[in-house]
């Protein structure tokens, strides 16, 4: 079944009450199975004997951009809706942290876009949904961008590559950087182009058209700046860990290893595994401590997913149908 088959606000007219429930079963019950599943509860009291006060700054640091990641895509999703209904910031807030908990136990956060529109009047729903696809594609042009930008340099630290090999590998980043650009800025022109006699598809294309070109640039860097927050602050988080590769090298990984588990097929409680896997992989090739490179990607993971989360389940229980239509709009 496809988004643009199911009437939302209807939905959500009818079971509400029961829908707010099941996310919240649904969450808990999964953030618990992950805690009672979880194998490194010894590693990380050992690390916080033994290193918690002499680098709690990095941990400090990190713990502040968190805030600002989340309100970046609250920006980003307030500008993005603006062209089918006006909230305010803090709606938007409220908005993308109850989306975040509605993804939490779906297979790679499908149910996000759903939740996000909690707070929308009655007749946006649907296009509400397809506004939270166009944040999820600014996202990920964001991730693509950093990932060409990180072929650009990674080449000149593997191993046993000479400079034909490392002038193709730039090449590729070049051309990848350029298609990506061309695919994502032109992407309006393109949907305008699309000729239906569905309704619902009319309707789909109808909500990316209100989407400017002006608009679409803003959106994506939004985007842009906080997939550099979240780079920084996986940065903090490897130094808190003790483990110092350098902030260059550091700065050119991460956006490799988290392309790697963004498309990666998993259930969000999932990707504690998965998280630490990919780190293990690509930034345990730099360095002996491959146990503080996975408990980097596991606290980082608690710090920027769980957490707002559960913030995110609290706004939930305290939304009712009364209230979630009566934001102030203009």
């Amino acid at each position: 079944m496809k988004i643009s088959d199911i009437n939302i606000s209807e939905l959500f007219n009818r079971h509400f009450k029961w829908v707010k429930i099941s996310i919240m079963i649904a969450a808990y019950g999964y953030l618990i199975y992950t805690f009672i599943n979880f194998e490194h509860y010894d590693e990380f009291s050992s690390y916080f004997k033994n290193y918690g006060l002499e680098n709690v700054k990095y941990l400090f640091f990190c713990l502040l951009l968190m805030p600002l990641n989340w309100f970046l895509e609250a920006i980003k999703w307030k500008e993005v809706l603006k062209s089918v209904q006006r909230i305010s910031f803090w709606t938007s807030v409220k908005s993308v942290l109850i989306g975040l908990t509605s993804g939490f136990f779906t297979p790679n956060r499908v149910g996000e876009p759903v939740g996000r529109t909690f707070i929308l009047n009655d007749g946006n729903k649907t296009k509400g949904v397809i506004c939270s696809l166009i944040c999820t594609l600014s996202q990920t042009f964001a991730t693509l961008f950093f990932v060409c930008l990180s072929l650009l340099g990674v080449a000149q630290y593997i191993p046993h590559i000479d400079g034909d090999e490392i002038s193709l590998i730039r090449t590729i980043a070049v051309i990848g950087l350029t298609l990506v650009s061309v695919l994502y800025f032109t992407l309006p022109f393109w949907i305008r182009k699309i000729k239906s006699n569905s309704q619902k598809i009319k309707n789909i294309i109808e909500a990316i058209s209100l989407i400017s070109y002006r608009r679409l640039l803003e959106v994506s860097l939004y985007s842009i700046l906080r997939f550099a927050v979240y780079t920084f602050q996986y940065y903090l988080m490897l130094r808190f860990f003790s483990i110092d590769m350098g902030m260059l090298l550091s700065l050119i990984i991460i956006p490799i290893n988290y392309f790697l588990v963004s498309i990666t097929p998993s259930v969000a409680f999932a990707e504690i595994g998965i998280r630490g896997t990919y780190a293990i992989l690509l930034l345990g090739a730099f360095t002996a401590n491959t146990v503080g490179v996975a408990l980097s990607a596991v606290g980082l993971w608690f710090l920027n997913y769980v957490i707002p989360m559960l913030v995110g389940s609290l706004l939930l229980v305290k939304t009712n149908r009364n209230e979630k239509n009566s934001d102030t709009l203009g």
